[in-house]
């Protein structure tokens, strides 16, 4: 007892903790936590900038980005939150890269392995704090716990709310559906990258455009308001604790933090549940668009979508449509056409060749 004593009277310096947990790294968490893709082993624990769940910020979309859909003409700069954060994540080449999007009914992100294995962790981490509170009598240190217990609870609601519209929308459309009739599209950076894009009609239209909305939404709001209390009590209750708990504190903080942001143990290759991600990072080429713009062959009335949209020069340009057209006719596409025909239907796949 002595010894506790010693630790909560223990006070050499002092650290401003408020604005540790309310400004550090609160950009990089709305990124990391807004893309929806899960971590194993850590996605119980609590996160620095907790204010950036609650306050919805990572539900609020981004500026700079553009689709180019070829199959139906059409070009948008309006893409869900969630997916221009999981794009900024994925580190693409400059306009080599390539992914194919599609409905999996029997996937799962997270299996239940992964999930009890990281709510024991969190248990643990969070349990210790509670008894470390306890044992030293700073009662400060257990409503910081308590806090962040709450706030946890609170951002895997949320989170799975949105995960859940996703799920939702990406299985509504039927079996033989329009909707599911594949589409090349072009997705533009605001740093300059280019993306091509393959997945269905459906799933460009409903999910990887619009802002999810939450099917509970009162539900999806009162555990927003409930995260700003937990936040709000957090933010107080680890200012007024002694400085072991504090520095207790910030090390789970940062370390689960860092952990989030450098996408240690993240499932990249899911999106929900129902959706699988492929991807194809062409090597050994030289990078330029206009070879993008050869890998997604195009029609004639689709090109024309390519000087409409000032995506290419005009025709009048006839030295770039020569090296265009010669990309078109590069038979080094083996990398390509394997992955083609690995993601795409038969009949769909014969029309790359």
């Amino acid at each position: 007892m002595f010894l506790l004593k010693q630790v909560k009277n223990w006070a050499p310096f002092k650290i401003d903790a408020l604005g540790l947990v309310t400004l550090l790294g609160a950009g990089q968490v709305d990124q990391a936590v807004g893309r929806l893709s899960r971590n194993r082993f850590i996605d119980h624990l609590p996160f620095l900038a907790l204010n950036v769940v609650a306050g919805d910020d990572i539900n609020q979309a981004q500026q700079g980005y553009a689709v180019y859909n070829f199959s139906d003409g059409i070009v948008t700069s309006q893409l869900a939150p969630w997916f221009t954060r999981w794009l900024a994540a994925q580190e693409f080449t400059q306009c080599s890269s390539i992914i194919h999007l599609t409905y999996d009914a029997n996937g799962a992100s997270f299996s239940r392995w992964d999930n009890a294995l990281s709510m024991i962790i969190s248990s643990v981490v969070l349990v210790s704090m509670v008894l470390f509170a306890g044992l030293t009598g700073d009662w400060w240190a257990f409503v910081n716990a308590v806090s962040l217990i709450i706030s946890v609870l609170c951002r895997r609601y949320i989170l799975h709310e949105l995960s859940h519209s996703i799920d939702t929308a990406v299985g509504t459309v039927p079996e033989h559906d329009p909707a599911r009739t594949s589409v090349k599209c072009l997705v533009q950076f605001p740093d300059g990258k280019a993306l091509t894009l393959f997945t269905s009609r459906g799933i460009l239209t409903k999910v990887l455009l619009p802002r999810p909305a939450p099917l509970h939404y009162r539900r999806y709001n009162l555990f927003r308001y409930v995260a700003w209390l937990g936040f709000g009590s957090h933010v107080i209750s680890l200012g007024m604790c002694t400085l072991a708990s504090q520095l207790a504190t910030v090390v789970v903080l940062l370390l689960s933090t860092a952990l989030l942001v450098f996408r240690v143990f993240a499932v990249e290759d899911r999106i929900g549940s129902k959706m699988r991600v492929q991807r194809l990072d062409g090597k050994g080429e030289r990078e330029s668009y206009g070879r993008a713009y050869a890998r997604l062959k195009l029609t004639e009335m689709e090109e024309n979508s390519l000087v409409a949209w000032n995506l290419t020069p005009q025709r009048t340009n006839v030295d770039w449509w020569n090296k265009y057209r010669a990309g078109l006719a590069d038979s080094d596409g083996k990398q390509l056409q394997k992955f083609l025909e690995d993601v795409l239907p038969k009949g769909e796949a014969m029309a790359w060749r």
